[in-house]
């Protein structure tokens, strides 16, 4: 970073450059640029004839651009051009990181240029597997920049060079803004320039299914390459050299020594923490925490990293509470040390509400060339839930009144955090968090400036950060330094480095005030009250575990965490932009799950449309299923947090939900509503029930037909207790009589009366719910 340490050594920037750029190559030659072809085949006609080839292979391509646009450190060009056949020390370890990146992908770029047209990168979503379902066909994704966040189509490019071409064009000029190539910052841009233009890219189409993107080959190529350099450091050469060519010739051992680790860092207390807050200007409070949670792990991470001298490309993943970065093996010796100062820095400034626990699993050279790596993240998961039962224990060892008192009282508490107020408000450190809240919507770029001291704390959350020896500051226009655009919209590498892709928006009304809670109440139909909506994927860690099948490199890994990022991220922060959802707001999305509040009668629409949209981004894979769960506030002043529980309690129901579909047994992909679950299935029919019963209310026909709905549920409940055939006739007499009052009506009355009863004068299983939301719509 692409560095945050100062006195980054050359070798370092030399180290970092070759090995995220060592297959750029790839990128350019795909755009069949005849003039830069030529350029290339004369260039380095000695080079690759030597190697037996008939033409430049993309090392050679990647080397031409490192000496166009690099001027130093000048070794980078050689490196890249090197990085199949090195020769150094430094070319070897960059050799060994595209092989272990590369996984069981072996050796495979012989033929690429010259026997196969370009192809696109197809989505990993859709080549997901479990339980014997997967998408029926491939899915391409559009050679478009990362910002562009489109759909996967099922038709292929006819001509994909001419894409790669114009995609190449953005790539170059984004290129051409970064002033040198040794300064951090400017290394920075780099980092998420890449990220930008080849997240869309295949890294390879040959010998293998093109569903690994370049971006995910090229940081993981980084990642491994800085982890190894660390970890053999204290080597002879001779020694780091035998390290390195075991690897490239595909030679690899067991280690004695595993030369990776794979780190966790978790925090739990999230929803205890992120939903106390005060109703009022509840929204601006709820958006600050739900960044501070966000950003708080980047922070982290970034800070071992800092300590590490090891640059950005090792954090793995990023959200959903957690994060994953790639270390040197020897790195686990000092989780513990890591572990005393985070539970000091977060019990000073949350008490026992908030706690992140680190820790990590060996990872061996093995483990990435057999394209072993998933596993390894459930590891790492089941050590941290037995370290959660261990919270804070290396202050409890220290001293154990510290952590469980007694404490003196004080008169005046804080109701959300216990510190000590004036009056009856909150603390000015809870208060900091509606603060944030507003500066992340009003203003347009994030500065970061690290420290190698720690400043003083101070009462607000920037507090926390500055421990970490992070000085934070929102402005309106971009900065020196490390900035960062809060929107993806607003990047401009010129001007800053790029967005930190943390989820920062919240709609902003006409007057320029942001929704809240009443006005969201106040714009739903019928009764006046707001909900929420929680969801996320179903089974995920069984997808990273088996849906991958044999090929579970380290960068196929990373292309799935990626994509399901990127649609839980930027994808769903723009859905509220819509108009149908403009009385809506996202509180939270990132990693694999999400929370909106929102008028109670729009919620369920949002949750069918994220649930559509899916599908849609999965390719229709079976496989991939979401789960979600409404529920609504009992009135305006309701406590969040009460209603936030009981989502996520109905959540966990809709995840437990079995049924069988058209003969087969079917688990979660489903919708908990209020107090039924249903799978998505059958949302379409359920909405089309209620729909039918608010027009028949709408087109005055009396509100005596939910009771009749109602009493049809109570005596289909009173003959299965019974085990006695229902009635049916009961219900079609009663329809009917309404239907003759109401002859305006009639077509709506007959929809209504073919609905509520199914195959066999069976009562729709779903009447009452649906009846309860018609009800609901329509209550003056």
């Amino acid at each position: 970073m692409a560095f945050l340490h100062k006195a980054v050594t050359r070798q370092e920037v030399l180290l970092f450059l070759s090995s995220i750029l060592h297959d750029i190559g790839k990128f350019y030659q795909r755009c069949n640029d005849k003039d830069v072809w030529h350029d290339v085949k004369k260039k380095y006609k000695t080079f690759y004839e030597e190697e037996g080839a008939r033409g430049p292979r993309h090392q050679k391509w990647g080397a031409y651009f490192c000496e166009k646009v690099i001027r130093e450190p000048a070794e980078v060009a050689g490196m890249v051009r090197n990085h199949h056949r090195p020769e150094s020390l430094m070319e070897y370890i960059v050799a060994a990181a595209d092989r272990l990146s590369a996984g069981e992908r072996v050796k495979a770029d012989v033929g690429e240029e010259s026997s196969e047209p370009p192809k696109q990168l197809i989505s990993v979503l859709g080549t997901i597997s479990l339980d014997g379902e997967r998408a029926a066909k491939d899915w391409y994704k559009r050679l478009e920049p990362f910002s562009a966040i489109s759909f996967s189509t099922d038709i292929p490019e006819e001509n994909p060079s001419v894409k790669y071409g114009e995609l190449w064009s953005k790539f170059e000029d984004d290129i051409n803004k970064i002033k040198n190539f040794i300064d951090p910052v400017e290394l920075m841009k780099l980092y998420y320039i890449l990220e930008e233009y080849t997240f869309n890219v295949p890294s390879a189409f040959y010998h293998s299914k093109p569903d690994i993107s370049l971006w995910a080959h090229l940081k993981s190529t980084a990642a491994i390459a800085f982890a190894m350099y660390r970890e053999i450091s204290d080597l002879s050469e001779h020694q780091a050299l035998r390290v390195c060519t075991q690897i490239t010739g595909g030679n690899v051992q067991e280690d004695s020594k595993p030369l990776f680790c794979l780190v966790k860092g978790d925090i739990s207390g999230i929803q205890d923490f992120v939903y106390d807050v005060a109703m009022d200007g509840a929204t601006k409070s709820l958006r600050g925490r739900s960044f501070y949670i966000s950003y708080l792990l980047r922070a982290v991470a970034c800070y071992i990293l800092k300590k590490e001298r090891i640059p950005v490309t090792n954090i793995i993943y990023s959200g959903g509470g957690h994060f994953y970065l790639l270390m040197p093996g020897s790195f686990l010796n000092r989780i513990d040390e890591y572990q005393r100062e985070l539970d000091e820095i977060f019990f000073d400034f949350h008490g026992g509400k908030l706690c992140l626990l680190i820790d990590g699993v060996s990872v061996s050279a093995r483990d990435l060339s057999s394209s072993n790596f998933s596993p390894r993240f459930d590891e790492a998961g089941k050590i941290i839930s037995r370290k959660k039962y261990r919270k804070f224990f290396s202050l409890i060892e220290k001293d154990k009144e510290a952590v469980f008192g007694p404490f003196e009282d004080s008169d005046s508490p804080c109701p959300h955090c216990g510190r000590p107020v004036d009056g009856n408000e909150e603390c000015g450190y809870c208060k900091s968090f509606a603060e944030t809240g507003e500066d992340i919507l009003r203003k347009k770029y994030i500065v970061e400036r690290w420290d190698d001291i720690p400043k003083n704390e101070g009462k607000d959350i920037r507090g926390v950060f500055r421990r970490l020896g992070l000085n934070l500051a929102f402005s309106d226009e971009p900065q020196p330094g490390f900035c960062y655009a809060l929107k993806n919209d607003d990047v401009d590498f010129g001007l800053c480095c790029g967005s930190l892709r943390i989820a920062a928006g919240m709609r902003i009304t006409r007057e320029g005030n942001i929704v809240t809670f009443d006005s969201m109440a106040d714009s739903s139909k019928g009764i006046k009250v707001w909900g929420v909506i929680r969801g996320d994927v179903d089974s995920l860690g069984r997808i990273f575990k088996d849906g991958l099948g044999e090929n579970r490199s380290i960068a196929r890994v990373m292309t799935l965490s990626q994509e399901l990022s990127q649609f839980f991220g930027p994808y769903l922060e723009k859905i509220i932009e819509e108009a149908d959802f403009k009385d809506c707001a996202m509180i939270y999305a990132g990693g694999d799950d999400f929370f909106f509040v929102g008028a109670w009668d729009r919620l369920l629409y949002l949750a069918y449309a994220i649930r559509q949209r899916f599908l849609r981004f999965t390719g229709f894979n079976p496989a991939l299923t979401l789960s979600i769960s409404f529920s609504m506030a009992p009135d305006k002043k309701f406590p969040l947090y009460r209603v936030a529980s009981t989502a996520g309690e109905r959540l966990e129901e809709a995840k437990s939900h079995e049924r069988f579909v058209n003969g087969r047994r079917k688990l979660k992909d489903s919708l908990s509503f209020e107090d039924c679950v249903l799978g998505w299935e059958d949302f379409e029919k359920f909405n089309l029930f209620k729909t039918r019963i608010v027009e028949a209310l709408e087109n005055k026909v009396p509100r005596s037909i939910l009771n009749i709905l109602y009493s049809a549920v109570v005596e289909n409940d009173f003959s299965r207790e019974k085990n006695d055939v229902f009635r049916a006739w009961r219900t079609v007499y009663h329809l009917s009589r309404l239907k003759e009052r109401h002859k305006e009506a009639k077509r709506i009355i007959d929809d209504i009366k073919d609905l509520v009863l199914e195959k066999g004068n069976t009562l729709y299983k779903y009447c009452y719910e649906a009846a309860r939301w018609a009800e609901f719509e329509t209550r003056k």
